[in-house]
């Protein structure tokens, strides 16, 4: 059923980062930091093309040699802009690609480099639910287990009040007994092809959400956050030679 489903995944890689200078072709664990969401996103076994769309000739050619001629895709460089939202850039690689190839794609998927511990299941995970469900979108995110809503507060007039409506804390809880709050890991966005191009949306009223592990959310926008990515990796595999 799904593989009847054209499919597009899409890895936006913009040169101009601010945070930390090339980031997405800064090394990780010895390899660019795009190697591993690509990697993993070539390894699918649903998404029909895939393309990672930059203005950015050296990120271009990372993704060459990472995935292929058939993943380079030239964005035009007003659609690289600090504040260019995603939309556009995928409206942009969608109609490419469609143009390119002769194709009405279904699906779209939205991969970011900077998840670099996803795997090719939670991909393939994500694209299935959606198919199953017939819902809008799909997102990916995981259970927060320390930052929970209920712990945040703001002062007004010197006073300590809840930062969100409804969740006031009338004294300290166990983080056992704090309510579920799940958040947005910055992953995987899949959504049908409607919502993109006609709706001019990221997700779509109807989303449903992929639980992912905490420890392969690792989201990087900092050089920190370099770091505990590497350590992410080495938990993950030091974990893994115990099953």
């Amino acid at each position: 059923m799904i593989k009847e489903v054209k499919i597009l995944g899409i890895i936006p890689a913009r040169g101009g980062s601010k945070s930390v200078p090339r980031k997405n072709i800064k090394k990780l664990a010895g390899k660019p930091l795009l190697f591993y969401v690509l990697s993993a996103a070539k390894k699918s076994h649903f998404l029909t093309d895939l393309v990672v769309s930059s203005e950015d000739s050296e990120i271009l050619a990372v993704a060459e040699r990472c995935g292929g001629k058939e993943v380079v895709l030239k964005r035009p460089k007003n659609l690289a802009k600090d504040n260019t939202p995603d939309v556009p850039v995928l409206q942009h690689a969608v109609s490419v690609m469609e143009n390119k190839n002769k194709i009405h794609y279904d699906i779209v998927v939205m991969l970011h480099a900077t998840t670099p511990l996803l795997r090719t299941e939670d991909i393939d995970g994500c694209i299935e639910k959606l198919v199953k469900t017939r819902a809008d979108s799909v997102v990916s995110v995981y259970k927060v287990t320390d930052a929970n809503p209920i712990k945040m507060k703001k002062i007004v007039d010197d006073k300590l009040l809840p930062y969100v409506d409804g969740f006031n804390e009338n004294t300290t809880i166990r983080r056992q007994d704090l309510p579920l709050v799940y958040r947005r890991n910055a992953g995987i966005y899949v959504s049908k092809r409607k919502i993109i191009m006609e709706d001019g949306k990221v997700w779509g009223k109807d989303v449903r959400p992929f639980l992912m592990p905490e420890e392969r959310s690792v989201d990087i926008n900092g050089l920190l956050d370099f770091y505990f990515a590497e350590a992410a990796m080495k938990f993950i595999a030091k974990e893994g030679k115990r099953i």
